[in-house]
């Protein structure tokens, strides 16, 4: 993140985070971060604000007070008021506030302000607004430098009765929750103020603490306040406060907000952001731990223990920390190897002090003597006790004798062999009475143990470092490597599950294997490895730091009663496994970039592309904060099936012609895959020579130039003409389309109406801007070309008379593309206007409430994509409401035009030059949006 100092946090809707710092605004994915500036439309280099409104449109106030939007693709100030915003919310009824630094607070619909009010005009100098809310019953409560909190309902001016100090420098923070109710700061603490009962009550004390942001969590009816000194925790009944909690202590705690993944995101001063799921629960030293740095964990009964590796041990019971902190009872200080669990439920305890074993049983602890100085181990079956110590021997005791808390050796034992020395011993795996299996640098030893004698076997063959080993249910071998992830042995056979594989990292600590699931212990977080019942791998699924622990670097793991414990470097994380994944939600996925022959270009939903620029390489990326980087991918066109991988860039290189489209979807940690997928389409053109017709015409042009040449030019002359005698055909009836009677007989209508009602500035006006356009139509008539810039001022001319007839009662929004030069591009005159004079005629004057025409011009290739949009209330409606009227009319301008572009684009290349699309919110129509291309003549 660029700027340690984060004042607030937004999540947009497609499940980005923004982050609003001190250097710049960024945008994180759980992956990557992108920051924002110039190049989007950001003039400034930071913002302390980012609001996000019912539209889930993104607003943004920089540090010298400029208000801007995101529009989803680049960034444009508000400026539409003189003075400086500081604050923006909505009220009940969906319009848009902005309050400025002079409590001067201006009402906006959509983009147009319709009232203002400004509080105690005569104290503006000193009366600096920090923000506001505006409630149901229309009033607006403020808080600010001087008055502290007033409440106003326009000129009507109340102070709320909140005590602060005249020379107390905290500042009045106010938060509106969902039942309507208003907490707000003070120096004192938390009050809850009712708006509609008008009742003003103090609820908690913060120590003086100053408070800078709230935030409700009404799933799990908690408030959240962060503060000068930390973030606090606040469950709530009703208006009572009946616990608080305390985290992140001496941190300025700018921003809390809670994304729909169930992450809280805690924005602060000089430190970033933290986040952290709560779907896990987590211990430290903070919270009653002796340190965070923990080695073993293991359970006897109901007790969880926690083993630290200077002989201190934790206990937890029910999920709940039992401040046991018991030391193995030495003066001096022993170093824990290993612990080893028995069927009975008692522990064993293996430290530095070989002379010495300790034992847990039911909560209390032994010590274990023994008169051997060698030993290095201890462990039991059910039939025999056994030690091995740093020279690969073993010592056997049958049956297994206790003198005393003692053990009782026999005196004999065996030599395992010179190549198993030098303390390459691991944790042992017990099989029964009969075999036994002990871990070994490069693999493992299986020891048999027979009535004919005890018989051993090494296998040396795992090509790396060994770190653990564990038994399945069928008795193969698994075994966790520190750089080569996990190898199954199933007799001679060796699966190996590494990182390509989905595993989380190839170094691995430990593993831990129980009901056809192998966890992963490893130094970038745990893996939980799902097999079958032929121990084949099914599934595996990560869990991180990102998720559910509190570090990445997993030393331990136990699963009991379906609870998850973990031992880190920084402390315990404990998670119920089935409720985790049961409240994950399914990752997003987008296009980050895209190269065509190594140039970057553009992201689009569609391509078309010639033949010479068919190297294709995609970045993509989830967007998930629980991911794994786990990807599936094809390229319909050459892929049946979806490829898995765990890289987020594809090359295509070299394609062949022909229409592809790729498809990706991301999955997160619980094996969630994205619901929709991110797509883009591409056509590859075939080069002309390679193309079947020209094959074919090559041939018939080869004959013909022999045999009918003089023929050949006679119908290419005459289809010539045939295709330009249907070009002026239509021409011609699209011409007498464009001003027809019904636009005059309106125009001159209005222009009586201006008339009567004794307007000459409106009517002189309204003539003038009409003549304009009946010369412009008559000079345009015998042109077979115009300029882009003639036909915008055309087209802006007819619009202008349109607004005139209908009263204003619609606005008008351009854009046009920067790479269009309008005095440089011609194009065919009076193509667009029968489109715009639809969406007028049947669209937008239909509505009651004001209408929207948005017009865009965008290049395309050699042609110019021409987008006519308006809010009506769509072809269904209109086509029944002409149904009814006893005057139907049907509009031949748009299949004539329609028919005139096709073929001056030329039927082979575009089949569909004009597209009309129906636009809905839900099942409501919302519009209408036309689609045409208009060539670009040269």
């Amino acid at each position: 993140m660029i700027g340690s100092n984060v004042y607030c946090s937004v999540e947009d809707e497609k499940g980005f985070m923004w982050f609003a710092t001190d250097k710049a605004i960024c945008r994180y994915d759980g992956h990557n971060m992108k920051a924002f500036g110039q190049e989007e439309g950001y003039t400034e280099s930071g913002a302390y604000h980012i609001y996000k409104d019912r539209k889930n449109t993104l607003w943004f106030i920089s540090f010298n007070f400029k208000l801007f939007r995101f529009d989803g693709i680049r960034f444009h100030e508000f400026t539409g008021i003189a003075a400086r915003p500081c604050w923006v919310t909505e009220d009940s009824s969906g319009y848009f506030w902005i309050g400025t630094r002079n409590c001067t607070f201006y009402k906006v619909e959509q983009t147009k302000i319709i009232d203002s009010v400004t509080i105690i005009k005569s104290e503006i100098n000193y009366n600096i607004l920090y923000n506001f809310i505006v409630t149901e019953q229309n009033e607006i409560i403020v808080s600010s430098y001087k008055k502290r909190c007033i409440i106003t309902k326009f000129n009507d001016i109340q102070q709320l009765g909140i005590p602060y100090k005249s020379d107390y420098s905290l500042t009045v923070r106010l938060f509106q929750m969902r039942n309507g109710n208003i907490l707000i700061s003070s120096h004192q603490g938390l009050y809850n103020y009712s708006p509609s009962k008008k009742i003003l009550k103090f609820i908690y004390s913060l120590n003086k603490n100053e408070i800078f942001c709230f935030y409700e969590d009404d799933e799990n009816n908690l408030i959240w306040v962060g503060t000068s000194n930390g973030a606090f925790c606040f469950k709530i009944n009703g208006s009572k406060i009946i616990s608080c909690k305390e985290y992140f202590r001496d941190k300025i705690v700018l921003s809390i907000k809670k994304n729909k993944a169930g992450i809280y995101f805690y924005s602060t001063l000089g430190f970033g952001t933290y986040y952290c799921s709560y779907n896990s629960q987590h211990f430290s030293k903070s919270d009653g731990l002796k340190s965070d740095d923990l080695h073993i964990v293991k359970n006897a009964s109901d007790d969880i223990y926690f083993f630290y590796r200077k002989g201190v041990i934790d206990l937890i019971n029910k999920k709940r920390l039992k401040k046991m902190h018991q030391k193995i009872p030495q003066k001096e200080l022993l170093l824990i190897h290993s612990v080893i669990k028995t069927n009975d439920n008692i522990l064993y305890i293996h430290t530095n002090n070989y002379k010495k074993l300790f034992q847990i049983k039911e909560r209390n602890f032994y010590m274990l003597q023994h008169s051997d100085s060698a030993t290095y181990a201890y462990f039991e079956n059910k039939s025999s006790l056994y030690q091995y110590n740093w020279n690969g021997i073993i010592y056997r005791q049958y049956p297994p004798k206790f003198i005393f808390n003692k053990p009782y050796f026999s005196a004999w034992y065996f030599n395992i062999g010179e190549q198993l020395k030098l303390g390459h011993f691991r944790p042992y795996i017990n099989l029964g009475d009969t075999v036994i299996y002990y871990l070994i640098r490069n693999g493992y030893l299986k020891i048999i143990e027979r009535n004919s004698g005890i018989y051993f076997k090494a296998d040396t063959t795992c090509p790396y470092n060994t770190s653990g080993i564990d038994l399945t249910q069928n008795g193969n071998v698994i075994l966790s490597t520190k750089n080569g992830g996990i190898i199954i042995i199933k007799g001679k056979q060796h699966n190996f599950i590494n990182e390509s594989s989905g595993l989380i990292s190839n170094y691995c600590n430990k593993i831990y294997y129980k009901d056809h699931k192998i966890w992963v212990c490893t130094n970038n977080g745990l893996s939980k490895v799902v097999l079958n019942n032929e121990d084949s791998v099914i599934n595996i699924e990560n869990f991180n730091s990102n998720n559910l622990l509190i570090s990445n670097e997993v030393r331990d793991v136990l699963e009991y009663k379906g609870d998850i414990y973990v031992a880190t470097d920084q402390g315990v994380s404990i998670f119920n496994e089935a409720k985790a994944k049961e409240s994950s939600v399914a990752p997003g996925i987008y296009i980050k970039s895209l190269a065509i022959n190594n140039h970057d270009t553009f992201v689009n939903n569609y391509f078309s592309l010639p033949f010479n620029q068919n190297n294709i390489s995609l970045t993509f990326s989830s967007i998930s904060f629980n991911s794994s980087n786990r990807y599936k991918y094809k390229l319909e066109g050459i892929d049946d099936e979806f490829h898995i991988t765990t890289e987020n860039n594809i090359q295509f290189a070299s394609l062949a012609p022909g229409i592809y489209k790729f498809i990706v979807f991301a999955q997160n940690n619980y094996g969630k895959w994205s619901t929709i997928p991110a797509t883009i389409n591409f056509v590859i053109s075939p080069p002309f020579w390679r193309t079947l017709w020209f094959i074919i015409v090559e041939i018939i042009v080869s004959i013909l130039l022999i045999y009918g040449g003089i023929s050949y030019r006679f119908a290419l002359v005459k289809r010539k003409n045939e295709l330009r005698q249907r070009i002026t055909d239509s021409e011609l009836k699209a011409l007498r389309l464009h001003m027809n009677p019904h636009f005059i007989f309106n125009t001159l209508n209005s222009l009586q109406s201006f008339v009567f009602m004794n307007k000459p500035l409106e009517a002189n006006n309204y003539i003038s801007k009409f003549s304009k356009l009946m010369r412009w139509v008559m000079s345009y008539s015998d042109k077979q070309e115009i300029t882009l810039q003639e036909e915008f001022d055309f087209l802006n001319t007819y619009i202008q008379l349109e607004q005139l007839r209908f009263e204003e009662s619609f606005v008008l929004t351009v854009e046009i593309d920067p790479n269009l030069d309008p005095q440089d591009i011609h194009i065919p005159p009076f193509l667009i206007q029968p489109f715009i004079e639809n969406a007028i005629k049947y669209g937008i004057s239909e509505r009651k409430e004001k209408g929207v025409l948005t017009i865009s011009y965008i290049k395309a290739n050699d042609s110019i994509l021409v987008t006519i949009q308006d809010n009506g209330p769509g072809r269904d409606e209109v086509k029944r409401i002409q149904d009814e009227s006893p005057r139907k009319t049907e509009s031949t301008g748009i299949k004539y035009t329609e028919e005139r572009i096709r073929l001056l684009l030329d039927d082979n290349k575009i089949k569909h030059p004009v597209i009309i699309t129906d636009l809905y919110e839900g099942n409501m129509p919302v519009g209408t949006k036309v689609e045409l291309i208009i060539p670009i003549l040269k």
